[in-house]
């Protein structure tokens, strides 16, 4: 069962045709195998008890899926099975060949009002994928990739299933824009250049600057 999934997301990968405005990415779509994504969409009711962070307006809750109760089973032992593949189908892209350590894989939960400031991800980090996963039927959630400061150079749009791979580094500037709708759930892989951090709390709470 798994190796269906995790062959269906691969491919999904590197049939992807790479753009480079504006800058290098993979703009993903049908990401997950429909079963899998299923799955995925029956258990978006997220447990989030005490998990709430407000910072300069903006509310970010951050679920890991690996320290999750019993119905995120499904998708610890899938993502276990999927990080190595992952990995090694990643770092086989011309625009996205460094060494990575580990994948984190988060659960984003972005609550009525909350945005993603324009900034870079942080330094451990070497490449950063996300899925889109509900968003109550707005598109407009989605991430903005800028040309720099003053420019907004493409809005990739808010589709369930869909998403984008970015390389960081000083240019990789992107930004979310205000969530107007009730929630937004995403799924975010993100490509670690250094040793696994400990992630020992059930449910973290995370600076909305990933």
């Amino acid at each position: 069962m798994w190796e269906k999934y995790i062959d269906h997301s691969i491919a999904c990968i590197l049939n992807t045709k790479a753009s480079v405005e504006p800058y290098w990415h993979l703009h993903v779509k049908n990401f997950y195998h429909e079963e899998l994504f299923e799955q995925i969409l029956d258990n978006t009711n997220w447990d989030t008890t005490n998990t709430l962070v407000t910072r300069r307006g903006n509310t970010r809750i951050v679920v890991n899926p690996l320290d999750q109760t019993e119905k995120w089973d499904f998708f610890r032992e899938y993502s276990l099975k999927f990080h190595s593949k992952l990995i090694e189908t990643v770092q086989s892209l011309p625009g996205a060949n460094k060494e990575h350590h580990n994948i984190e894989t988060e659960l984003l939960y972005d609550c009525t009002g909350g945005r993603q400031v324009l900034h870079v991800d942080r330094p451990y980090i070497n490449v950063s994928l996300m899925i889109f996963i509900c968003s109550g039927g707005d598109t407009t959630c989605g991430t903005t990739l800028h040309r720099n400061e003053n420019d907004p150079g493409k809005l990739i749009e808010f589709v369930p299933n869909t998403g984008w791979l970015i390389v960081n580094g000083p240019h990789a500037l992107h930004s979310a824009p205000e969530i107007k709708c009730s929630n937004r759930y995403s799924i975010m892989h993100k490509f670690n250049c250094g040793p696994k951090r400990v992630r020992s709390l059930i449910l973290q709470k995370e600076n909305v600057k990933n």
